[in-house]
């Protein structure tokens, strides 16, 4: 279970306040993450006020950089030797690209997967020496590449390392090494990952040479491999992002803008989070499953049908890799369902000798994310050893928790984060993994205290979703790019009902979630990747990020669902429920006759909104009062509505009936609303509650807020006032507003809700009805 960390509790400095125009939760974050600084709070915002480290702080910059001039005045043949993940694919493209147009004679490969894994082999780098290579020139990887080391010593060519992995206990016998781990934990340069250490060694190359003006190109190759890496954001690492970000949207290289094409998705509209899940995932998909080495021709080549060819090849192997993670993470859950002792371990470690190699990494990041614990995953069969990947969670370096057990492994390498590992041939294959996981889990449960890791989650702010709205959501995205070491801030909304959901994705893997608060206002959410896990029972807690997203000019709001927890429900209001007598009128034929019966029985509440009010003489929402006998006429908008008359009249007694009160098309609700704020502006000199509108449409509050945005977008009045109670309006011809397209999606989104709880109201079982009431219906699936 994950445990929710209160937000911190911070004072803003005045001065932040002074320099900064922004929202209060935006300073608040910012001192949450000791941005107190005004002028470090300001670069952190704006990457034009940032002041950028110079490459040459980066130990081993000057003496590769020199080692590289002199390649290019020799005109020496420069091979360049990658790794097979985004951040490698991007950093030898950057570098294969950079050098040649320099003048530069360059060759370069990146291993297969299959058949090489990860680091320099020995035969393909002495195939490189046969084809002339006079200099070794590595990327993401190499730190550990001893044996490469030496032999290139040997055949006398100068081996140069640019690499950001974890640094072994002996660094290889290299002509020059370029690793941001020789630096300081807090340096602006620490946290670069393999493409960004190969910019800060072309960075100091080209403006040796003079041509820094033309560094600006490499920079969204910078910005997707450090996306990809999750690199943490800060310092250099997040200035970078920010700027390829940036240069991503205005200046997409032809292989990224097709596969934003087949991603659906649009340059000009790019975020972190799409590079994550849409462009990242795809080119992984390659060197995962295939050879990774026509990735740096897809990334540079300005031939339209290469690219396009490249492309609808990167497509198959992506749906291939989606295919195959979801077995393998289905087949790990089967694991940890039939053996729930393995749960109990501080690291997940799991084995089957099938699983694909090539995808057991994403499956553990999966794992990770649910459980809150380190998770390793490992596949082989006993006479070719086992090969897996790792990946670990804040405060657990993973990397240097196998270092602890090198002896039982026959290599390793990552970073704190991530790290692969494999186990030599043997027979007794599954039982050395087993020991391991003994091992493994120990030195974790050090590294934590004694205590075996918890997965945490801390919170922002609370923040009701009615108070999510796009001002706020704007001001956020100032603090983007977000990923490791700068998280999305994380709000939590109290007291919500799961009202539906539905699946989406091209394997149902994702999740549209419609909840409601407890004024009855309606908000979608979006869960990636939600499919597998369990939904919420009753009322809850959500621990949700707002994001502020635009598609094609159109301006929306975004909830992401990221966790929730179950509240203690009242027990007077399911006790209650149990001793109501429910009678069921929904079918009647005649049903204003069977009232005039009810009406003969004894005296009756009649719970009746919109038109039909006057008809039946029957009281709103907003004049709802203790009573034995509750009639519902008209059809509610939402549970909500619904529960929360049980609780203001608690009856002993329910009529049902189901009159439409026909507000759930578009063009009637807003014929509706008009005449009626037509008559405020008369009658009560423009000012009424939501609540009150609310009622006389039969809707929700949401749906009757953004009904009335639409109007006044629509230039047909001013709001001069409004909080969440009421508003102040005056009718008067004024300019269209840019939103009313956006906002009438919205609305009929609400009314979309509105009317698939009409359905299911007229149409489910008197049973059905009892639990509408009880709070326990949030497992309506809807279409």
């Amino acid at each position: 279970m994950t445990i929710w960390l209160e937000p911190l509790p911070v004072q803003i400095p005045h001065e932040l306040a002074a320099a900064i125009d922004g929202h209060p939760i935006l300073l608040q974050t910012l001192v949450q993450r000791g941005l107190t600084d005004p002028q470090v709070a300001c670069a952190f915002l704006d990457a034009n006020l940032y002041q950028p480290t110079p490459p040459e702080e980066l130990p081993g910059v000057e003496a590769i950089v020199y080692r590289l001039q002199r390649a290019l005045r020799m005109e020496e043949i420069i091979a360049v030797w990658g790794d097979f993940d985004v951040d490698g694919q991007t950093a030898t493209a950057l570098l294969v690209s950079a050098l040649r147009r320099l003048g530069g004679r360059v060759i370069y490969h990146i291993p297969v997967r299959e058949s090489e894994g990860h680091g320099v082999n020995l035969p393909y780098l002495e195939s490189l020496a046969r084809r002339g290579a006079r200099l070794f020139l590595t990327c993401d990887t190499g730190i550990s590449a001893y044996a490469a080391a030496q032999a290139a010593r040997e055949w006398g060519i100068d081996f140069l390392i640019t690499d950001h992995h974890e640094l072994p206990a002996e660094l290889p016998p290299a002509t020059a090494i370029a690793s941001p781990k020789l630096l300081p934990p807090d340096h602006p340069l620490n946290g670069l990952c393999g493409v960004g250490v190969a910019y800060k060694v072309v960075e100091a190359l080209y403006r040796a040479l003079g041509c820094e003006e033309a560094l600006t190109q490499f920079l969204d190759l910078v910005a997707l491999g450090t996306i990809a890496d999750v690199a943490p954001l800060r310092g250099d690492t997040r200035y970078l992002a920010q700027l390829g970000i940036e240069q991503l949207r205005q200046h997409t290289r032809l292989g990224l803008r097709l596969l934003l094409e087949n991603a659906e998705m649009s340059a000009a509209d790019l975020t972190e989070e799409q590079i994550s899940f849409g462009l990242a995932p795809r080119l992984n998909a390659v060197g995962r499953l295939a050879d990774a080495n026509p990735m740096v021709e897809f990334l540079t080549t300005p031939d339209q049908g290469l690219a396009q060819r490249l492309a609808f090849e990167i497509e198959g192997f992506n749906e291939m890799r989606k295919r195959l993670t979801e077995e393998v993470f289905q087949a790990a859950l089967s694991q940890l369902e039939q053996d729930r002792s393995l749960l109990e371990h501080p690291v997940l470690v799991l084995y089957h000798p099938q699983w694909h190699p090539g995808v057991v990494g994403i499956v553990a990041s999966r794992l990770v994310e649910h459980f809150g614990k380190p998770a390793i995953l490992l596949c082989g069969e006993k006479e070719k050893g086992a090969r897996g990947s790792a990946r670990s969670v804040e405060g657990v370096n993973i990397t240097q928790a196998i270092a602890v057990h090198a002896a039982m492994l026959s290599s390793f390498g990552g970073h704190p984060m991530a790290a692969g590992l494999t186990f030599a041939p043997a027979a007794d294959l599954p039982e050395r993994i087993a020991r391991f996981r003994q091992a493994i889990g120990y030195t974790v449960q050090k590294m934590f205290g004694g205590r075996s890791p918890e997965a945490q989650l801390q919170l922002s702010a609370y923040l009701p979703l009615e108070q999510a709205d796009w001002s706020l959501a704007e001001q956020l995205e100032r603090l983007a790019p977000f990923g490791a070491g700068n998280p999305a801030p994380i709000f939590a909304a109290q007291n919500l009902t799961l009202i539906g959901y539905s699946e989406i994705g091209r394997q149902n893997e994702h999740l549209l979630l419609d909840v409601e608060d407890e004024q009855g206002n309606g908000y979608r959410l979006i869960w990636w990747q939600g499919s597998s896990w369990p939904l919420p029972k009753g009322k809850f807690d959500l621990a949700y990020r707002l994001r502020g997203r635009t598609y094609n000019g159109e301006r929306r709001l975004q909830f992401e669902w990221v966790d929730f927890r179950p509240r203690m429900q009242p027990s007077v209001e399911l006790t209650a429920t149990e001793e109501i007598a429910l009678l069921d009128y929904r079918g009647e034929s005649f049903p204003l006759e069977r009232l005039r019966a009810l009406g003969n029985e004894g005296e009756l509440l009649i719970w009746a909104e919109a038109g039909e009010r006057t008809a039946v003489q029957g009281k709103d929402r907003t004049e709802l009062a203790p009573h034995p006998h509750l009639v519902v006429w008209t059809i509610p908008p939402s549970a909500g509505e619904l529960r929360r008359a049980l609780r203001l009249v608690r009856p002993k007694r329910i009529s049902f009936f189901a009159v439409d009160p026909q507000m759930d098309d578009l063009h009637r609700l807003m014929e509706r609303i008009s005449g009626l704020l037509k008559f405020i502006s008369v009658r009560h000199h423009g000012q009424t509650t939501w609540t009150w509108l609310a009622a006389a449409t039969c809707q929700r509050v949401g749906a009757v807020r953004l009904a009335v945005q639409v109007l006044a977008e629509r230039g047909g009045l001013e709001i001069l006032a409004a909080d969440d109670q009421g508003f102040t309006f005056q009718l008067k011809p004024g300019r269209p507003g840019s939103t009313a397209a956006a906002l009438l999606v919205e609305l009929q989104r609400h009314l979309e809700e509105s009317r698939a709880f009409r359905h299911h109201y007229r149409t489910c079982s008197l049973e059905g009805l009892r639990i509408l009431l009880s709070g326990e219906a949030n497992r309506l699936k809807t279409d």
